[in-house]
Protein backbone atom coordinates (compact mmCIF):
# COMPACT_ATOMS: atom_id res chain seq x y z
CA UNK A 1 0.00 0.00 0.00
CA UNK A 2 1.26 3.26 -0.71
CA UNK A 3 1.43 5.42 2.60
CA UNK A 4 0.12 9.55 2.29
CA UNK A 5 0.91 11.79 5.17
CA UNK A 6 -0.25 15.48 6.69
CA UNK A 7 0.83 17.25 9.40
CA UNK A 8 -0.15 19.74 11.65
CA UNK A 9 2.83 21.02 14.66
CA UNK A 10 3.63 17.90 16.76
CA UNK A 11 0.15 16.04 15.42
CA UNK A 12 0.55 13.83 12.19
CA UNK A 13 -1.86 11.81 10.65
CA UNK A 14 -0.63 9.10 8.02
CA UNK A 15 -3.32 6.63 5.78
CA UNK A 16 -2.90 4.27 3.20
CA UNK A 17 -4.73 2.51 0.77
CA UNK A 18 -4.69 0.04 -1.73
CA UNK A 19 -6.87 -2.27 -3.77
CA UNK A 20 -5.81 -5.79 -4.91
CA UNK A 21 -6.73 -7.75 -7.47
CA UNK A 22 -6.13 -11.07 -7.53
CA UNK A 23 -7.18 -14.77 -9.54
CA UNK A 24 -6.47 -18.33 -8.32
CA UNK A 25 -6.82 -21.68 -9.98
CA UNK A 26 -7.46 -23.90 -7.66
CA UNK A 27 -7.57 -28.27 -7.61
CA UNK A 28 -8.45 -29.74 -4.94
CA UNK A 29 -8.53 -33.71 -4.07
CA UNK A 30 -10.25 -35.41 -1.78
CA UNK A 31 -8.70 -38.71 -0.79
CA UNK A 32 -12.16 -39.34 1.41
CA UNK A 33 -14.74 -38.68 -1.71
CA UNK A 34 -11.68 -39.57 -3.96
CA UNK A 35 -12.53 -36.33 -6.64
CA UNK A 36 -10.58 -33.75 -8.09
CA UNK A 37 -12.38 -30.05 -7.15
CA UNK A 38 -11.24 -27.05 -9.47
CA UNK A 39 -12.17 -24.13 -9.11
CA UNK A 40 -11.22 -20.64 -10.42
CA UNK A 41 -11.71 -17.75 -8.29
CA UNK A 42 -11.27 -13.99 -8.06
CA UNK A 43 -10.36 -11.80 -4.70
CA UNK A 44 -10.83 -8.50 -4.86
CA UNK A 45 -9.34 -7.04 -1.79
CA UNK A 46 -9.47 -3.25 -0.75
CA UNK A 47 -7.49 -2.16 2.12
CA UNK A 48 -7.08 0.82 4.28
CA UNK A 49 -4.65 1.67 7.02
CA UNK A 50 -4.99 5.00 9.15
CA UNK A 51 -2.25 5.95 11.52
CA UNK A 52 -2.22 9.36 13.94
CA UNK A 53 0.65 10.20 15.90
CA UNK A 54 1.06 13.38 18.51
CA UNK A 55 2.96 14.19 21.59
CA UNK A 56 0.74 12.32 24.08
CA UNK A 57 -1.37 10.21 22.03
CA UNK A 58 -1.27 7.20 19.40
CA UNK A 59 -3.90 5.13 17.11
CA UNK A 60 -3.68 3.26 13.86
CA UNK A 61 -6.66 1.44 12.64
CA UNK A 62 -6.99 -0.97 9.63
CA UNK A 63 -9.10 -2.84 7.38
CA UNK A 64 -9.11 -5.82 4.87
CA UNK A 65 -12.55 -6.35 2.88
CA UNK A 66 -12.58 -9.97 0.78
CA UNK A 67 -14.83 -9.99 -2.41
CA UNK A 68 -14.69 -13.71 -3.11
CA UNK A 69 -16.29 -14.91 -6.35
CA UNK A 70 -15.64 -18.60 -6.90
CA UNK A 71 -16.59 -20.70 -10.01
CA UNK A 72 -16.94 -24.26 -9.13
CA UNK A 73 -18.05 -27.09 -11.61
CA UNK A 74 -21.76 -27.07 -10.39
CA UNK A 75 -22.80 -23.61 -9.12
CA UNK A 76 -20.88 -19.88 -8.84
CA UNK A 77 -20.52 -18.45 -4.93
CA UNK A 78 -19.90 -15.16 -3.93
CA UNK A 79 -18.49 -14.61 -0.03
CA UNK A 80 -17.60 -11.31 1.42
CA UNK A 81 -14.92 -11.27 4.49
CA UNK A 82 -13.65 -8.35 6.53
CA UNK A 83 -10.67 -7.84 8.77
CA UNK A 84 -9.56 -5.11 10.98
CA UNK A 85 -7.54 -4.55 13.86
CA UNK A 86 -6.85 -1.07 16.00
CA UNK A 87 -4.99 0.03 18.50
CA UNK A 88 -3.75 3.16 20.64
CA UNK A 89 -2.62 4.64 23.61
CA UNK A 90 -3.28 8.04 25.46
CA UNK A 91 -0.84 9.36 27.99
CA UNK A 92 -3.11 11.13 30.48
CA UNK A 93 -0.50 12.42 32.91
CA UNK A 94 3.11 12.02 31.57
CA UNK A 95 5.40 8.97 33.28
CA UNK A 96 2.07 8.33 35.28
CA UNK A 97 -0.83 7.41 33.83
CA UNK A 98 -1.40 5.93 30.29
CA UNK A 99 -5.21 4.79 28.44
CA UNK A 100 -4.41 1.83 25.90
CA UNK A 101 -7.11 0.26 23.86
CA UNK A 102 -6.82 -2.55 20.57
CA UNK A 103 -9.18 -5.05 19.10
CA UNK A 104 -9.61 -6.73 16.00
CA UNK A 105 -11.91 -8.28 14.00
CA UNK A 106 -10.75 -12.05 12.10
CA UNK A 107 -11.95 -15.52 10.90
CA UNK A 108 -10.74 -18.54 12.31
CA UNK A 109 -11.21 -21.75 11.76
CA UNK A 110 -13.94 -23.85 14.24
CA UNK A 111 -12.49 -26.97 13.29
CA UNK A 112 -10.03 -28.76 15.74
CA UNK A 113 -8.34 -30.00 12.46
CA UNK A 114 -8.00 -26.91 10.46
CA UNK A 115 -5.10 -25.52 11.78
CA UNK A 116 -3.65 -24.40 8.66
CA UNK A 117 -6.02 -25.41 6.34
CA UNK A 118 -9.37 -23.94 6.04
CA UNK A 119 -9.43 -20.67 4.84
CA UNK A 120 -11.87 -18.33 2.45
CA UNK A 121 -10.68 -21.05 -0.71
CA UNK A 122 -10.81 -24.19 1.44
CA UNK A 123 -13.15 -25.13 3.86
CA UNK A 124 -15.46 -21.76 4.45
CA UNK A 125 -17.82 -22.71 5.77
CA UNK A 126 -15.92 -24.20 9.07
CA UNK A 127 -14.86 -20.20 9.24
CA UNK A 128 -16.41 -18.07 12.17
CA UNK A 129 -16.14 -14.97 12.36
CA UNK A 130 -14.45 -13.66 15.81
CA UNK A 131 -14.49 -10.08 17.27
CA UNK A 132 -11.80 -9.22 20.24
CA UNK A 133 -12.03 -5.81 22.13
CA UNK A 134 -9.73 -4.82 25.18
CA UNK A 135 -8.93 -1.60 27.28
CA UNK A 136 -6.66 -0.79 30.05
CA UNK A 137 -4.92 1.79 32.26
CA UNK A 138 -1.49 1.69 33.11
CA UNK A 139 -0.59 3.74 36.37
CA UNK A 140 3.50 3.75 36.90
CA UNK A 141 5.28 5.31 39.92
CA UNK A 142 8.33 5.44 39.32
CA UNK A 143 11.04 3.99 41.96
CA UNK A 144 11.63 6.80 44.57
CA UNK A 145 13.86 6.99 47.54
CA UNK A 146 10.96 4.70 49.55
CA UNK A 147 9.60 2.45 47.14
CA UNK A 148 7.96 2.08 43.45
CA UNK A 149 4.94 1.19 42.44
CA UNK A 150 2.93 -0.09 38.69
CA UNK A 151 -0.75 -0.81 38.25
CA UNK A 152 -2.40 -2.33 35.29
CA UNK A 153 -6.14 -2.77 35.03
CA UNK A 154 -7.37 -4.55 31.76
CA UNK A 155 -11.36 -5.22 30.62
CA UNK A 156 -11.13 -7.11 27.13
CA UNK A 157 -14.27 -8.89 25.47
CA UNK A 158 -14.41 -12.09 22.82
CA UNK A 159 -17.38 -13.13 21.37
CA UNK A 160 -17.57 -15.44 18.46
CA UNK A 161 -20.49 -16.04 16.04
CA UNK A 162 -21.66 -19.85 15.96
CA UNK A 163 -21.35 -21.59 12.85
CA UNK A 164 -24.79 -24.03 11.80
CA UNK A 165 -22.40 -27.20 12.04
CA UNK A 166 -20.85 -26.04 15.08
CA UNK A 167 -21.39 -25.88 18.54
CA UNK A 168 -18.76 -23.79 19.76
CA UNK A 169 -18.53 -20.56 20.22
CA UNK A 170 -16.49 -17.66 22.69
CA UNK A 171 -18.65 -15.49 24.43
CA UNK A 172 -16.37 -13.94 27.76
CA UNK A 173 -15.73 -10.70 29.49
CA UNK A 174 -12.75 -10.40 31.47
CA UNK A 175 -11.50 -8.14 33.81
CA UNK A 176 -7.91 -8.70 35.40
CA UNK A 177 -6.19 -5.76 37.62
CA UNK A 178 -2.10 -6.54 38.38
CA UNK A 179 -0.16 -4.21 40.85
CA UNK A 180 3.84 -4.42 41.57
CA UNK A 181 5.08 -3.06 45.05
CA UNK A 182 8.91 -2.69 45.32
CA UNK A 183 10.82 -0.77 47.74
CA UNK A 184 13.42 2.91 46.40
CA UNK A 185 16.39 4.15 46.14
CA UNK A 186 17.23 4.78 49.90
CA UNK A 187 17.63 0.79 50.63
CA UNK A 188 21.17 -0.28 49.76
CA UNK A 189 20.87 -4.14 51.29
CA UNK A 190 17.20 -4.31 52.02
CA UNK A 191 14.85 -5.09 49.33
CA UNK A 192 11.47 -6.20 48.98
CA UNK A 193 8.64 -6.26 46.43
CA UNK A 194 5.29 -7.38 46.50
CA UNK A 195 3.06 -8.76 43.08
CA UNK A 196 -0.47 -9.33 43.25
CA UNK A 197 -2.68 -10.20 40.38
CA UNK A 198 -6.30 -11.19 40.08
CA UNK A 199 -8.68 -11.43 37.05
CA UNK A 200 -12.66 -12.98 36.52
CA UNK A 201 -13.78 -14.25 33.48
CA UNK A 202 -17.61 -14.03 33.02
CA UNK A 203 -18.18 -16.89 30.61
CA UNK A 204 -21.47 -17.35 29.33
CA UNK A 205 -21.57 -21.30 29.00
CA UNK A 206 -19.10 -22.85 32.02
CA UNK A 207 -19.69 -20.10 34.55
CA UNK A 208 -17.62 -17.61 35.54
CA UNK A 209 -13.88 -18.49 36.34
CA UNK A 210 -11.78 -16.31 38.96
CA UNK A 211 -8.00 -16.53 39.44
CA UNK A 212 -6.23 -14.49 41.83
CA UNK A 213 -2.14 -14.81 42.54
CA UNK A 214 -0.12 -13.00 45.03
CA UNK A 215 3.25 -13.10 45.99
CA UNK A 216 5.70 -11.25 47.94
CA UNK A 217 9.97 -11.63 48.90
CA UNK A 218 12.28 -10.00 51.56
CA UNK A 219 16.38 -10.03 51.12
CA UNK A 220 18.89 -8.76 52.71
CA UNK A 221 22.63 -8.66 51.63
CA UNK A 222 24.83 -9.60 54.81
CA UNK A 223 28.37 -9.92 52.61
CA UNK A 224 28.84 -7.73 49.29
CA UNK A 225 26.01 -9.21 46.43
CA UNK A 226 25.46 -12.74 48.39
CA UNK A 227 22.33 -12.40 50.60
CA UNK A 228 19.02 -13.89 52.57
CA UNK A 229 15.86 -14.25 51.03
CA UNK A 230 12.36 -15.54 52.34
CA UNK A 231 9.47 -15.90 49.68
CA UNK A 232 5.77 -16.35 50.15
CA UNK A 233 2.73 -17.03 47.21
CA UNK A 234 -0.45 -17.53 46.91
CA UNK A 235 -2.67 -18.79 44.08
CA UNK A 236 -6.37 -19.61 43.66
CA UNK A 237 -8.64 -20.90 40.88
CA UNK A 238 -12.38 -21.11 41.41
CA UNK A 239 -15.41 -21.56 38.73
CA UNK A 240 -18.85 -20.24 40.27
CA UNK A 241 -20.96 -23.69 38.49
CA UNK A 242 -23.76 -26.35 40.21
CA UNK A 243 -21.03 -29.06 38.73
CA UNK A 244 -17.70 -27.73 39.73
CA UNK A 245 -14.74 -29.89 39.38
CA UNK A 246 -12.32 -26.55 40.67
CA UNK A 247 -13.22 -25.56 44.07
CA UNK A 248 -11.53 -26.98 46.99
CA UNK A 249 -8.35 -28.41 45.10
CA UNK A 250 -7.01 -26.02 42.59
CA UNK A 251 -5.46 -23.24 45.60
CA UNK A 252 -1.73 -23.43 46.06
CA UNK A 253 0.09 -21.37 48.83
CA UNK A 254 3.94 -21.37 49.75
CA UNK A 255 6.78 -20.17 51.34
CA UNK A 256 10.31 -20.50 51.51
CA UNK A 257 13.62 -19.22 52.24
CA UNK A 258 17.05 -19.05 51.23
CA UNK A 259 20.21 -17.39 49.26
CA UNK A 260 20.52 -14.77 46.29
CA UNK A 261 23.37 -13.14 44.75
CA UNK A 262 23.03 -9.95 42.85
CA UNK A 263 25.16 -7.84 41.49
CA UNK A 264 22.63 -5.50 39.83
CA UNK A 265 18.49 -5.12 39.42
CA UNK A 266 18.87 -7.36 36.45
CA UNK A 267 21.69 -9.42 37.12
CA UNK A 268 20.46 -12.13 40.14
CA UNK A 269 20.70 -15.71 40.92
CA UNK A 270 18.18 -16.87 44.30
CA UNK A 271 17.26 -20.54 45.58
CA UNK A 272 15.43 -21.41 48.29
CA UNK A 273 13.64 -24.49 50.00
CA UNK A 274 10.01 -24.62 50.20
CA UNK A 275 6.86 -25.75 52.45
CA UNK A 276 3.26 -26.35 50.30
CA UNK A 277 -0.14 -26.20 51.71
CA UNK A 278 -2.77 -27.26 49.57
CA UNK A 279 -5.08 -30.28 49.48
CA UNK A 280 -3.11 -32.10 47.02
CA UNK A 281 0.36 -31.98 49.25
CA UNK A 282 -1.38 -32.79 52.08
CA UNK A 283 -3.04 -36.24 50.02
CA UNK A 284 1.24 -36.93 49.52
CA UNK A 285 2.64 -38.63 52.86
CA UNK A 286 5.80 -37.72 51.13
CA UNK A 287 5.67 -34.61 50.56
CA UNK A 288 9.01 -32.72 52.50
CA UNK A 289 9.21 -29.56 50.29
CA UNK A 290 10.93 -28.45 47.37
CA UNK A 291 13.30 -26.03 45.88
CA UNK A 292 12.63 -22.91 44.13
CA UNK A 293 15.08 -21.37 41.92
CA UNK A 294 14.97 -17.88 39.77
CA UNK A 295 17.59 -16.18 37.10
CA UNK A 296 17.79 -13.28 35.49
CA UNK A 297 20.67 -12.03 33.94
CA UNK A 298 22.07 -9.69 31.41
CA UNK A 299 25.05 -10.97 29.96
CA UNK A 300 25.25 -7.88 27.71
CA UNK A 301 23.23 -5.21 26.64
CA UNK A 302 22.61 -7.57 23.34
CA UNK A 303 22.10 -10.95 25.45
CA UNK A 304 19.47 -11.57 28.31
CA UNK A 305 18.53 -15.07 29.52
CA UNK A 306 15.64 -15.28 32.64
CA UNK A 307 14.26 -18.70 34.05
CA UNK A 308 12.29 -19.97 37.05
CA UNK A 309 10.82 -22.89 38.71
CA UNK A 310 8.50 -23.81 41.36
CA UNK A 311 5.40 -25.80 42.30
CA UNK A 312 2.46 -25.03 41.83
CA UNK A 313 -1.25 -26.50 42.30
CA UNK A 314 -0.93 -28.32 38.66
CA UNK A 315 2.63 -29.65 39.81
CA UNK A 316 6.09 -28.44 38.92
CA UNK A 317 6.09 -25.28 36.99
CA UNK A 318 8.74 -23.75 34.79
CA UNK A 319 9.44 -20.09 32.52
CA UNK A 320 12.41 -19.47 30.62
CA UNK A 321 13.27 -16.58 28.33
CA UNK A 322 16.45 -16.29 26.31
CA UNK A 323 17.21 -12.79 23.84
CA UNK A 324 20.13 -12.90 21.86
CA UNK A 325 20.04 -9.24 19.34
CA UNK A 326 23.09 -8.40 16.82
CA UNK A 327 22.30 -5.85 14.16
CA UNK A 328 21.79 -8.30 11.42
CA UNK A 329 20.89 -11.54 13.45
CA UNK A 330 18.34 -11.74 16.43
CA UNK A 331 17.15 -14.88 18.43
CA UNK A 332 14.43 -15.31 20.45
CA UNK A 333 13.14 -18.23 22.87
CA UNK A 334 10.48 -18.69 24.95
CA UNK A 335 8.78 -20.98 27.41
CA UNK A 336 5.42 -20.21 29.81
CA UNK A 337 2.85 -22.36 31.71
CA UNK A 338 0.34 -20.79 32.96
CA UNK A 339 -3.23 -21.76 33.06
CA UNK A 340 -6.04 -19.47 31.15
CA UNK A 341 -8.57 -19.77 28.81
CA UNK A 342 -9.13 -19.11 24.63
CA UNK A 343 -10.59 -16.19 25.04
CA UNK A 344 -7.80 -14.66 26.91
CA UNK A 345 -5.19 -15.73 23.90
CA UNK A 346 -7.52 -14.22 21.75
CA UNK A 347 -7.73 -10.66 23.33
CA UNK A 348 -4.05 -10.39 24.42
CA UNK A 349 -2.01 -11.93 21.50
CA UNK A 350 1.80 -12.80 21.53
CA UNK A 351 4.22 -10.61 19.98
CA UNK A 352 7.47 -12.73 20.02
CA UNK A 353 8.92 -11.80 17.06
CA UNK A 354 12.21 -10.80 15.53
CA UNK A 355 11.49 -8.85 12.06
CA UNK A 356 8.93 -5.44 12.26
CA UNK A 357 6.30 -5.22 10.19
CA UNK A 358 4.38 -2.78 9.19
CA UNK A 359 0.57 -1.85 8.58
CA UNK A 360 -0.70 -5.48 9.25
CA UNK A 361 1.46 -7.14 6.10
CA UNK A 362 3.24 -10.44 7.45
CA UNK A 363 5.17 -10.86 4.32
CA UNK A 364 8.72 -11.31 5.08
CA UNK A 365 10.26 -9.65 1.81
CA UNK A 366 8.07 -6.50 3.38
CA UNK A 367 9.03 -6.52 6.41
CA UNK A 368 12.73 -5.13 8.35
CA UNK A 369 15.16 -6.03 10.87
CA UNK A 370 15.44 -2.57 13.27
CA UNK A 371 19.06 -1.17 13.44
CA UNK A 372 18.77 -0.44 17.41
CA UNK A 373 18.87 -2.96 19.78
CA UNK A 374 15.76 -1.16 21.80
CA UNK A 375 13.80 -0.17 19.09
CA UNK A 376 10.45 0.88 19.83
CA UNK A 377 7.53 0.42 17.62
CA UNK A 378 5.40 3.04 15.98
CA UNK A 379 1.79 3.04 16.35
CA UNK A 380 1.24 1.25 12.61
CA UNK A 381 4.49 -1.17 13.46
CA UNK A 382 4.49 -4.77 15.25
CA UNK A 383 6.92 -7.38 15.71
CA UNK A 384 5.99 -10.52 13.72
CA UNK A 385 6.25 -14.19 14.67
CA UNK A 386 5.73 -16.39 11.39
CA UNK A 387 4.72 -19.15 12.79
CA UNK A 388 0.94 -18.95 14.26
CA UNK A 389 -1.01 -19.78 17.25
CA UNK A 390 -3.71 -23.19 16.95
CA UNK A 391 -6.82 -21.36 18.78
CA UNK A 392 -9.44 -23.27 19.79
CA UNK A 393 -13.40 -21.58 19.55
CA UNK A 394 -14.44 -23.00 23.10
CA UNK A 395 -13.89 -21.45 26.54
CA UNK A 396 -12.77 -24.38 28.74
CA UNK A 397 -9.84 -23.43 31.09
CA UNK A 398 -7.09 -25.20 30.21
CA UNK A 399 -3.28 -25.47 31.42
CA UNK A 400 -1.30 -24.41 28.28
CA UNK A 401 2.20 -25.34 28.38
CA UNK A 402 4.02 -23.54 25.54
CA UNK A 403 7.44 -23.27 23.73
CA UNK A 404 8.05 -20.74 21.29
CA UNK A 405 11.26 -19.64 19.46
CA UNK A 406 12.11 -17.38 15.93
CA UNK A 407 15.44 -17.00 14.39
CA UNK A 408 16.00 -13.98 11.80
CA UNK A 409 18.75 -12.26 10.04
CA UNK A 410 18.55 -9.83 7.40
CA UNK A 411 21.69 -9.02 4.73
CA UNK A 412 21.89 -6.89 1.77
CA UNK A 413 19.80 -9.17 -0.36
CA UNK A 414 18.66 -11.84 1.73
CA UNK A 415 16.11 -12.43 4.77
CA UNK A 416 15.21 -15.31 6.64
CA UNK A 417 13.39 -16.31 9.29
CA UNK A 418 13.39 -20.01 11.03
CA UNK A 419 10.36 -20.13 14.15
CA UNK A 420 8.46 -22.69 15.90
CA UNK A 421 5.77 -23.63 18.56
CA UNK A 422 4.92 -26.71 20.33
CA UNK A 423 2.01 -26.16 22.70
CA UNK A 424 0.29 -28.96 24.89
CA UNK A 425 -3.28 -27.80 26.26
CA UNK A 426 -4.96 -29.67 29.41
CA UNK A 427 -8.92 -29.21 29.94
CA UNK A 428 -8.93 -28.57 33.71
CA UNK A 429 -12.84 -29.02 33.08
CA UNK A 430 -13.55 -32.23 30.66
CA UNK A 431 -11.39 -35.44 30.07
CA UNK A 432 -9.23 -33.81 26.93
CA UNK A 433 -5.48 -32.80 26.00
CA UNK A 434 -4.30 -31.27 22.73
CA UNK A 435 -1.02 -30.64 21.42
CA UNK A 436 0.25 -28.65 18.73
CA UNK A 437 4.26 -29.07 17.07
CA UNK A 438 4.33 -26.24 14.07
CA UNK A 439 7.95 -24.59 12.44
CA UNK A 440 7.80 -22.49 9.90
CA UNK A 441 10.87 -21.19 7.39
CA UNK A 442 10.43 -17.89 5.35
CA UNK A 443 13.27 -16.84 2.58
CA UNK A 444 12.96 -13.59 0.82
CA UNK A 445 15.88 -12.43 -1.99
CA UNK A 446 16.03 -9.49 -3.85
CA UNK A 447 16.80 -10.28 -7.17
CA UNK A 448 17.26 -6.74 -8.45
CA UNK A 449 16.07 -3.41 -6.95
CA UNK A 450 12.51 -4.00 -8.15
CA UNK A 451 12.04 -8.22 -8.47
CA UNK A 452 12.04 -10.21 -5.25
CA UNK A 453 11.50 -13.71 -4.93
CA UNK A 454 10.30 -15.62 -1.88
CA UNK A 455 9.58 -19.19 -0.43
CA UNK A 456 7.57 -19.91 2.71
CA UNK A 457 7.17 -23.59 4.53
CA UNK A 458 4.95 -24.36 7.27
CA UNK A 459 4.30 -27.91 8.45
CA UNK A 460 2.21 -28.63 11.56
CA UNK A 461 1.29 -31.75 13.74
CA UNK A 462 -1.67 -32.04 15.86
CA UNK A 463 -3.06 -34.42 18.54
CA UNK A 464 -6.15 -34.21 19.90
CA UNK A 465 -7.28 -36.39 22.82
CA UNK A 466 -10.91 -36.95 24.08
CA UNK A 467 -11.57 -39.51 27.08
CA UNK A 468 -9.32 -41.80 25.25
CA UNK A 469 -10.05 -41.63 21.34
CA UNK A 470 -7.10 -39.77 19.80
CA UNK A 471 -6.97 -38.03 16.05
CA UNK A 472 -3.97 -36.63 14.91
CA UNK A 473 -3.77 -34.07 11.80
CA UNK A 474 -0.49 -33.34 9.88
CA UNK A 475 -0.39 -30.44 7.54
CA UNK A 476 2.49 -28.99 5.00
CA UNK A 477 2.21 -26.12 3.34
CA UNK A 478 4.59 -24.34 0.84
CA UNK A 479 4.38 -21.23 -1.74
CA UNK A 480 6.81 -19.84 -3.64
CA UNK A 481 6.11 -16.30 -5.11
CA UNK A 482 7.59 -13.95 -7.65
CA UNK A 483 7.07 -10.05 -7.30
CA UNK A 484 7.70 -7.33 -9.21
CA UNK A 485 7.26 -3.49 -8.81
CA UNK A 486 5.79 -2.13 -11.56
CA UNK A 487 6.08 1.55 -11.38
CA UNK A 488 5.04 3.58 -8.79
CA UNK A 489 1.61 2.50 -8.46
CA UNK A 490 1.98 -1.26 -9.24
CA UNK A 491 3.00 -4.33 -8.27
CA UNK A 492 2.83 -7.70 -9.75
CA UNK A 493 3.29 -11.16 -8.21
CA UNK A 494 2.80 -14.60 -8.93
CA UNK A 495 2.49 -17.43 -6.44
CA UNK A 496 2.60 -21.03 -6.46
CA UNK A 497 1.59 -22.70 -3.33
CA UNK A 498 0.50 -26.38 -2.45
CA UNK A 499 -0.62 -27.98 0.60
CA UNK A 500 -1.24 -31.60 2.20
CA UNK A 501 -2.82 -32.85 5.06
CA UNK A 502 -3.41 -36.29 6.29
CA UNK A 503 -5.32 -37.27 8.93
CA UNK A 504 -5.50 -40.13 11.74
CA UNK A 505 -8.24 -41.22 14.08
CA UNK A 506 -11.09 -38.65 14.67
CA UNK A 507 -10.11 -35.38 16.26
CA UNK A 508 -13.27 -35.32 18.67
CA UNK A 509 -14.52 -32.47 21.11
CA UNK A 510 -14.80 -29.53 18.10
CA UNK A 511 -18.45 -29.42 18.25
CA UNK A 512 -18.45 -31.16 14.85
CA UNK A 513 -17.14 -29.55 11.60
CA UNK A 514 -18.22 -29.97 7.87
CA UNK A 515 -16.01 -29.06 4.64
CA UNK A 516 -13.55 -31.35 3.49
CA UNK A 517 -12.47 -33.62 6.73
CA UNK A 518 -10.01 -36.49 6.03
CA UNK A 519 -6.81 -36.64 4.08
CA UNK A 520 -6.66 -33.87 1.15
CA UNK A 521 -4.51 -32.10 -1.51
CA UNK A 522 -4.54 -28.53 -2.57
CA UNK A 523 -2.73 -26.74 -5.37
CA UNK A 524 -2.99 -23.11 -6.23
CA UNK A 525 -1.64 -20.85 -9.04
CA UNK A 526 -2.42 -17.14 -8.68
CA UNK A 527 -1.56 -13.98 -10.25
CA UNK A 528 -2.00 -10.64 -8.22
CA UNK A 529 -2.20 -7.33 -9.30
CA UNK A 530 -1.71 -4.48 -6.87
CA UNK A 531 -2.71 -1.17 -7.26
CA UNK A 532 -1.43 1.90 -5.03
CA UNK A 533 -3.49 4.87 -4.44
CA UNK A 534 -1.54 8.04 -4.38
CA UNK A 535 -2.81 11.76 -3.75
Amino acid sequence: MQTLSSSASANELTWAVGLDNEVVYQDVYSDEQQQSINSTNFIVRPQLSLNFTSKRANAFWRATHNNVSRSLEDADVTNNYTNYAYGGSVTAIQNLLTFTASGALNYQSASANGFLVDSFLLNAENLTKTRSNRFGADFTLPRGDYFGHSSQINYSTTESERRENSFNQLNSDILSVNTKTYTGNDFERFSAQVDSSFSVSDRSVNGDYTNRRLGGLMSYRFISNLGFLVTANHEANQVKSANDVFLNVRQFNSAGAGLVWQQAENKFISLTWNRADSDAVEADEDNKGFIGANVNWQFTPRTEVSADYTRRFFGESGNFSFQHRLKKFRTQITYSEEVTTFSRLIAEPENLGVFICTDGISDLAACFQPSSLNYQPQPNEQFVQFSVQNPVINDDIILRKGLSWQLGTELRRTKVSLSGRYFTNEYLEVDRLSRTYSASTSLAFAIGQKTNISWTTDAAITDDIFEGAKGTSEVLSTKLSLDRDMGRYFNLSLNFSYLQRETEGRVIGNGGFSGLTGDLKDRRVSLDLKYNLTK
